[in-house]
């Protein structure tokens, strides 16, 4: 089941050209992306370990972690 949140996510995320077939999936990796930003993290490093991890290319990644730190109100 896919929250409020986690549906407007994903459509922002399609609203910037995205084409998601799994939209559990993208939304479980923004909220790992919220965690990481609560305990500290730096966007950048985040960014980094997206584009390590799931193989996403930098732009992406941070497109990614700005539309989520947008989208969830507990997203720092």
């Amino acid at each position: 089941m896919v929250a409020w949140y986690d549906r407007q996510f994903i459509a922002n995320l399609r609203y910037n050209g995205w084409n998601i077939t799994d939209p559990v999936a993208m939304s479980r990796e923004a909220h790992k992306v919220c965690a990481m930003l609560q305990r500290g993290a730096a966007p950048g490093d985040v960014n980094n370990k997206l584009v390590a991890e799931v193989g996403i290319a930098w732009n992406m990644a941070q497109q990614f972690t700005s539309t989520a730190m947008s989208t969830y109100p507990d997203c720092p």
